[in-house]
């Protein structure tokens, strides 16, 4: 049996920068920001607003910020690419809450988007979960087996050397070539 596809969520599927920016906009009063200036993970330090995650924690609680969160165009159709070429029940959800709001939005969104619950796991500690995981954190891949992660290109990881970077065909042809398709 191979090992099974993981997909995570926010800066693959969903664009949580783009909603970052937004409260940073409504919020804050921060208007000269756009997602290139987001040029690693830590929002709140590229965008200048140290009170970011305290109001993202509220926005969960009050406006279902997870669960509003737009789609990168194209991805949810690369999704559906996935689980055709790999089968649906090897292509899972892997991504790492927020919060119990954030989680429990988190199922809704993916549900909404033709993911089943068997298929999502959630969990910070992606190392442990066995697979093929494609993220868009550079770093994710330093715990998990060599060859194990595929990092989407976004603003936040374009210094990374480690793993392999790409769009989403790149990561299909990664993904064929481990998996043997």
């Amino acid at each position: 049996m191979k090992p099974p596809v993981l997909i995570d969520v926010d800066g693959v599927l969903a664009n949580l920068t783009a909603s970052v920016l937004d409260l940073a906009r409504t919020v804050a009063g921060i208007y000269d920001k756009v997602e290139a200036d987001v040029v690693h993970w830590e929002y709140e330090k590229s965008i200048g607003w140290p009170a970011l995650w305290h109001v993202v924690g509220e926005r969960v609680n009050t406006h279902e910020l997870c669960y509003r969160l737009p789609e990168y165009p194209g991805a949810i159709a690369w999704l559906r690419e996935l689980e055709r070429e790999h089968g649906e029940e090897n292509v899972l959800i892997c991504t790492s809450p927020f919060n119990a709001a954030w989680a429990s939005q988190r199922v809704a969104w993916l549900e909404k988007r033709g993911v089943k619950l068997s298929r999502q796991i959630h969990c910070s500690a992606k190392h442990l979960v066995s697979g093929f995981l494609v993220d868009d954190r550079a770093g994710v891949h330093a715990k998990r087996a060599p060859g194990a992660t595929f990092c989407l290109n976004r603003p936040w990881n374009a210094s990374a050397v480690e793993p392999v970077r790409g769009g989403y065909e790149e990561a299909s042809a990664w993904l064929r070539g481990l998996r043997g398709l």
